[in-house]
């Protein structure tokens, strides 16, 4: 009886032996798990330093004059520092111009610049990252000034004045300079960007962006001087700050707009160093500002100088002279050129 129920036991356990080999003869070999390719993430924050070279072109218009009138005086005052020509109605004799009418071309210079960006990009798909960017730039040395001269050969002419008997014998003699500067300062970006990944790590973008800028110097500085002089003799008295006959300098500055804005467009490359958080990019912009004009200055001054009538009764007959110098300037636009390369790190 014992021995009967061994045999079942044992027939059973070959049966299930049996039929778990013929299984996995049908099933054939087991699947290996599938491997697992970490893919390139580019959405999030970045934070990136940098610097790169530029180069900017200014367009200025300026325009610079000055004016010596010589006005005949039956008598001649001071009140409050100011020469009264009295009594009114006598007629103006001569004025004398100078004046400067340029357009400068391309003023501009080179130079470095260090730059700081925090951005965002969100990827699309395999392929595509768009992303928003803010940036700011130091510029160093990118300063540029022209100067202008014009003057007037030192020609002699006579001037009747009315009472002394003859004419006065005049000559004259005047320069003009004006210098314009005008540099970069700093400035910052704000924009947007669209981008090909040309491989998991690699984008190939482009960008556009607002661009504000400060400028460093824009100004135009403008020295002016007129030399009248005279072999007339009975001259009695001479006065003022700007003598009738004598040099007589003035100088005046007229302030550009310090501040400009404008557009950026460009385009770059972005490469990811061996699959970390750590990136660098590479980039060239086209920056575009909209130019603006400075304000109207001026500067004067006055003089005279008084003669022996002939005859010689009182008041003294005299000359005033009226100096008068104008500038003013205009920025056309700032095209500035820019290579760029920055570090980034990616959140």
């Amino acid at each position: 009886m014992r021995t009967s129920r061994l045999c079942v036991v044992a027939a059973l356990a070959a049966a299930v032996f049996l039929g778990t080999k013929v299984q996995a003869a049908d099933l054939g070999p087991s699947p290996l798990p599938p491997l697992t390719v970490p893919v390139e993430n580019w959405t999030g924050f970045s934070f990136a330093v940098g610097g790169g070279i530029g180069i900017f072109n200014a367009n200025v218009n300026t325009f610079a004059t000055r004016d010596d009138t010589v006005e005949q005086c039956a008598s001649i005052a001071s009140q409050n520092a100011v020469i009264v020509c009295n009594p009114p109605g006598f007629v103006l004799n001569e004025t004398f111009s100078n004046f400067q009418d340029l357009s400068i071309d391309d003023l501009g210079d080179e130079g470095g610049f260090g730059t700081i960006q925090i951005a965002y990009d969100r990827q699309l798909g395999s392929q595509w990252v768009i992303g928003v960017w803010a940036d700011a730039d130091l510029y160093g040395g990118m300063d540029a000034e022209a100067t202008q001269r014009s003057g007037s050969a030192n020609n002699f002419f006579d001037i009747p004045i009315t009472g002394i008997g003859t004419a006065v014998d005049f000559g004259a003699a005047s320069t003009l300079t004006a210098k314009t500067e005008i540099g970069l300062d700093w400035g910052f970006s704000v924009g947007g960007r669209i981008g090909w990944l040309a491989t998991t790590n690699t984008l190939l973008y482009f960008l556009a962006g607002y661009t504000y800028a400060e400028l460093d110097k824009a100004r135009l500085n403008v020295s002016t001087n007129a030399v009248f002089s005279t072999t007339q003799a009975g001259i009695v008295s001479l006065g003022g700050g700007c003598p009738v006959f004598g040099s007589c300098p003035l100088g005046l500055t007229v302030n550009l707009p310090d501040t400009l804005d404008g557009y950026t467009l460009g385009g770059g490359s972005e490469v990811k160093i061996g699959g970390g958080p750590w990136s660098i990019k590479a980039e060239y912009r086209y920056t575009h500002l909209e130019g603006e004009s400075g304000r109207l200055a001026e500067a004067s001054a006055q003089g005279f100088a008084t003669f022996d009538p002939a005859p010689p009764p009182p008041p003294l007959i005299g000359i005033r002279r009226n100096a008068l110098a104008k500038a003013e300037a205009r920025i056309d636009d700032i095209d500035l050129h820019t290579v760029r390369a920055m570090l980034a790190y990616r959140f």
